[in-house]
């Protein structure tokens, strides 16, 4: 696979996220500029949480005002709680909430066994108040295009020496989410929730060198 993008690159591997032990459960963060444990930025992202989330347990999440906020089940299913709202959502389903005002999200794990998993994203920009949930089937090596009030996501299962591109129409800012597996991306080795940020990609190439290997890209 030979790459020809001139965009730049860095590669934040998941030993070196910082990591907050909770009552509720176990927080891993790439980037979170406000956690003085993990300082490291990226565009317009305030948190990029892959958290675990212990049996029957609950978490509150203070989000900024002119914010988007992106919950994708992983493990399990979930229950939301904002603005005298309740929300169920499940793997192959994606939350996208957007809020004027600052306020409270709580996070509620339903089971009474069984641990979760889910990846929270909170990025600052300025929509419409309201939250919209997306259903899509996880796509078999290609690529599924899920659109977010702010950007978009690409996700798919990949086969081993699977490969596949995207071509931008115009340079674009890219986050490569590794959920499982191991991938090579732009020359780069991914493994297992290892994430490589991108600047200015016209194009990105990938091939899936594990079975069954889950990849997310996030186009910001």
């Amino acid at each position: 696979m030979k790459t020809i993008d001139n965009s730049q690159i860095h590669l934040h591997l998941s030993s070196s996220r910082g990591v907050n032990e909770l009552t509720s459960g176990t927080s891993f963060h790439t980037f979170d500029p406000n956690n003085n444990q993990h300082s490291r930025s990226f565009k317009d992202i305030e948190k990029w949480h892959d958290l675990i989330m212990y049996p029957g347990k609950t978490q509150a999440f203070e989000i900024k005002a002119k914010s988007s906020v992106v919950i994708i089940p992983l493990v399990g299913q979930l229950k939301c709680h904002f603005n005298q709202q309740d929300l169920e959502i499940q793997v192959e389903q994606i939350l996208n909430l957007c809020f004027k005002e600052a306020q409270e999200l709580r996070i509620e794990n339903p089971y009474q066994e069984n641990a979760i998993n889910f990846l929270f994203i909170e990025l600052k920009t300025i929509c419409a108040p309201g939250h919209s949930i997306v259903n899509f089937k996880l796509g078999h090596n290609n690529l599924r295009v899920i659109p977010l009030k702010k950007g978009k996501l690409h996700i798919g299962e990949f086969e081993g020496r699977q490969e596949d591109e995207i071509y931008f129409s115009e340079p674009s800012d890219l986050l490569i989410f590794i959920v499982q597996g191991v991938f090579e991306v732009q020359e780069r080795l991914l493994e297992t929730r290892d994430v490589l940020s991108l600047t200015d990609v016209s194009k990105l190439e990938f091939e899936a060198l594990s079975h069954n290997g889950v990849i997310l890209i996030a186009e910001l």
